[in-house]
């Protein structure tokens, strides 16, 4: 086909590469390509239009290197169908955040020694992200580790057509619209509660969180450079390496050897951190990826370019060895070798020069030794053909020393730079209140012991509109867990619309290790030294959280959250794991979540024995209002405004009468649960009754009816009190003799006051008779003179609560009569006077 007119045509005899030709249609000279290519632009010219030619099982064709690749039209790659928007590689930009700072996690004591465990999500430094100064301004590996992203592809799906790989769409066609908003000058205030328990110990912590954006809560992103690693996988110009490397980045160059290439991006795999490259190169060296399992303690080499604005842009090599396979990440290795910002994309071989997975993150810290991971070869090779590729590298079949592992691996590792903008974050300033106590139970009875009476914090949290949480600046964690406070109410949401969706990151877990001589088995600190100071110790984890949507309506969204955090090398008195599930309530009309409950358990080793800590924490926003609104808030007028329109809706319910017996049932219970309005009490007597004389109604609904009536009760209600009196069912009549007490008038109390002679039911009734309060005073004084002293004992101490002046002279009449109740005369005497009525 002639790449002037695009017109094919076909030559009497097979042509040799690299011949001059002129095309019949246009008189266009060029030059012959590849046989591999010759075939391709041939079927291209035959396919028609109509239909799509099916995808061959070869591997790709050499590309044409004067083919410019920002030209879809000139594209050898390209599917001659496709139009510009769907062969454009993915164009977002790349994910910069900036580094938290270390946080203490939980600190609780245990039995009777004390148990110190501080935790804290650190700093991973990603290969992905040497900026100018060296350091790194990638995705740290907290926010974005191997699959931090969501498991929904960016970059799309990509597949195979006439043996050119060609750009699909996404995975999901449309675009979330869920995003956090906040309105600047609002105040936004949350109530949160945390419970744990420990060996009959409970401890409680609550407080408020309240956010206030200003007008400059806008943070824009600023542009900058990053680099990576990325290796040739196969000759015709596709290279591996990962999605944190490039993702977003508005420009990416490749520099193999001493050529440097516009790099598209082909396919993705957020979920493994993988990226494929394509370039306009052919013939180029590669790197061969292994296929043979990989084996604890075997010797490994990494290879890329760490660090460049400190060590410079050319190659290193450093050697090290399988530390271990976390299960957990779907088999992510975890290496010795020395892992920095900018090795991130390159690969890691073994003695044969064999690429047995892609590097991903690396580990720093004080008293860190070297710890990075990287991704499974599996994962490559998965990526690979999921695009029709089959990787055409040779392996060397024998061991190699070093020096030749590295003449046969690095031709083909280059280095990727990139040009990028941060994202667009929320600037959020904070102010957090709180405090923490801790009680036993023992027979009953409450012990309290406060832990820590009072907790203040304030800063700036940035977040990005998806929730993902780039700096949190306050000092103080959400009691029992590890995220800081300021953050505790931002949830991942998905970049596109879907019911699920995950993060997954590897993190580190630290703890300080007090070192050997710090306190003595009495707990007696030792002489201060160096060696006594406590030890910094990182721990590699791995954190793992589902999201699933379970319901959406009225602007509101549910979401079910299964989070699981796991520390791969367990140590005795440290968190091995930590599990939960919950759900929390986001408001996609206002743009801010509204409520949370979660439920977990963390698990620590200690003394060799598992030992779990069960734990609840949950929020709520309790309003957004400017700050003069909030100086005129009134909470128990608000907690009134709300009972009262709960109790109208099922009193509206009720009144229209076509009851159904599910939604009788929820109106009844929700009345059940209101206070009650006085303005109302003979409404709703009237229409509660029938409901409980009707049969038909089931019995739940009616006993909650009569429920309600003994709450709202009223004078008319004393006939119907007076029957359940006389009931043989001991709980039945002393829910009459409550409902009594609640129309509170002397009638009532009179009938009460009845039941004193009842020798079931004296003291209850006695109970119940103190709670009227002085109009049952009246009803009260003639048992002063009843035959049975138990009677008459239970009258004095009702009047004891109750009682005015006008019982004093009954009461020294009664003293005379009954010598033994002296001592409780003399004392109701005391407390009326007191009263002074």
């Amino acid at each position: 086909m002639c790449p002037h007119c695009r017109r094919g045509f076909q030559a009497a005899q097979a042509l040799a590469p690299g011949e001059t030709l002129s095309c019949p249609g246009c008189q266009g000279k060029f030059v012959t390509p590849p046989v591999a290519e010759q075939q391709r632009l041939f079927q291209q010219s035959q396919a028609p239009v109509a239909t799509r030619p099916p995808a061959p099982a070869m591997a790709p064709p050499p590309i044409s290197t004067p083919t410019p690749l920002n030209d879809p039209l000139n594209d050898p790659l390209a599917d001659p169908l496709a139009g510009p928007m769907q062969h454009a590689a993915s164009q977002t930009l790349i994910t910069t955040r900036r580094p938290q700072a270390l946080h203490p996690g939980l600190m609780v004591g245990i039995g009777g020694g004390a148990m110190a465990a501080v935790l804290a999500i650190v700093l991973l430094v990603m290969g992905g992200g040497n900026s100018d100064d060296g350091q790194s301004s990638g995705t740290s590996a907290v926010e974005a580790g191997v699959g931090v992203t969501s498991t929904i592809s960016s970059g799309g799906a990509a597949g195979v057509v006439n043996n050119a790989v060609q750009q699909l769409p996404a995975l999901e066609s449309s675009v979330s619209e869920w995003s956090y908003r906040f309105q600047a000058g609002v105040e936004y205030r949350y109530g949160y509660w945390v419970e744990a328990s420990v060996n009959g110990i409970k401890a409680r912590s609550g407080g408020t969180v309240i956010y206030s954006p200003d007008t400059d809560m806008d943070v824009r992103g600023e542009s900058f450079e990053g680099s990576g690693t990325a290796f040739v996988v196969h000759s015709d110009g596709l290279l591996m390496t990962c999605e944190h490397v490039v993702e977003g980045a508005t420009r990416a160059t490749v520099r193999l050897g001493e050529q440097t290439y516009s790099a598209d991006v082909v396919a993705t795999d957020s979920q493994h951190d993988l990226a494929l490259l394509r370039i306009a190169a052919s013939g180029l060296p590669v790197v061969p990826l292994s296929n043979e399992p990989v084996q604890l303690a075997e010797e490994v080499r990494a290879v890329g370019f760490p660090l460049t604005g400190v060590l410079g842009e050319s190659v290193k090599v450093t050697r090290g060895s399988i530390a271990g396979i976390i299960r957990e990440q779907e088999g992510l290795l975890q290496v010795d070798a020395s892992i920095n910002p900018g090795n991130s994309g390159g690969p890691l071989v073994n003695d044969r020069g064999e690429v047995m997975g892609v590097i991903s993150a690396g580990m720093a810290g004080e008293h860190v030794s070297a710890i990075g991971f990287a991704v499974p070869c599996e994962h490559a090779m998965a990526l690979l053909r999921s695009v029709g590729i089959d990787p055409n590298g040779k392996s060397a079949g024998r061991k190699l020393d070093g020096p030749e592992v590295a003449r046969q691996v690095t031709p083909a590792v280059a280095y990727v730079k990139v040009e990028a903008r941060a994202p667009s974050l929320l600037k959020l300033p904070f102010t957090a209140r709180g405090s923490t106590m801790a009680f036993q139970t023992a027979g009953g009875i409450h012990s309290f012991r406060t832990i820590d009476i009072s907790v203040r914090d304030r800063g700036n949290v940035f977040v990005e509109r998806t929730g993902d949480v780039a700096e949190c600046e306050g000092d103080e964690v959400v009691p029992f867990l590890m995220d800081p406070l300021g953050q505790m109410i931002f949830e991942a949401l998905p970049t596109q619309a879907t019911k699920r969706w995950e993060r997954r990151r590897v993190v580190s877990a630290m703890y300080l290790d007090p070192g050997d001589g710090a306190i003595d088995p009495r707990g007696i600190r030792r002489r201060f030294s160096e060696s006594s100071l406590p030890r910094i110790v990182l721990l590699p984890a791995v954190e793992h959280i589902q999201y699933i949507v379970s319901e959406n309506r009225n602007d509101r969204i549910t979401i079910q959250k299964h989070y699981k955090f796991t520390i791969q090398q367990a140590r005795d008195g440290v968190l091995r794991e930590m599990t939960g599930t919950g759900s929390f309530v986001f408001n996609t009309k206002t743009g801010v979540p509204e409520s949370m409950m979660f439920e977990g358990f963390s698990e620590y080793l200690v003394a060799g024995e598992t030992f779990t800590l069960p734990f609840s924490v949950k929020y709520n926003l309790v309003g957004a209002k400017t700050p003069q609104e909030w100086s005129s808030y009134d909470p128990a007028k608000v907690a009134e405004q709300k009972n009262d329109s709960r109790a109208m809706k099922a009193i509206e319910y009720l009144r229209a009468g076509n009851y159904t017996m599910l939604d009788l049932s929820s109106n009844l219970g929700r009345l059940h649960s209101c206070k009650v309005i006085d303005d109302l009490r003979d409404e709703v007597v009237r229409l509660l009754e029938p409901i409980i004389d009707d049969e038909s109604v089931a019995t739940g609904s009616r006993q909650r009816a009569e429920a309600i009536l003994i709450d709202w009760a009223t004078p008319a209600c004393i006939p119907r009190f007076k029957t359940m009196l006389t009931d043989f069912n001991k709980l039945v009549v002393h829910n009459g003799m409550r409902g009594l007490a609640n129309v509170g008038t002397v009638e009532a109390a009179e009938v009460l006051a009845a039941c004193l002679a009842d020798r079931a039911s004296y003291q209850t009734a006695g109970s119940h008779l103190a709670q009227m309060g002085a109009v049952a005073e009246e009803a009260v004084i003639p048992y002063l003179k009843h035959d049975e002293e138990r009677v008459a004992s239970t009258a004095v101490e009702c009047l004891t609560r109750v009682g005015t002046k006008k019982c004093l002279p009954h009461l020294q009449a009664l003293m005379a009569k009954r010598p033994s109740l002296s001592t409780s005369i003399a004392n109701a005497y005391r407390m009326i006077n007191s009263r002074g009525n």
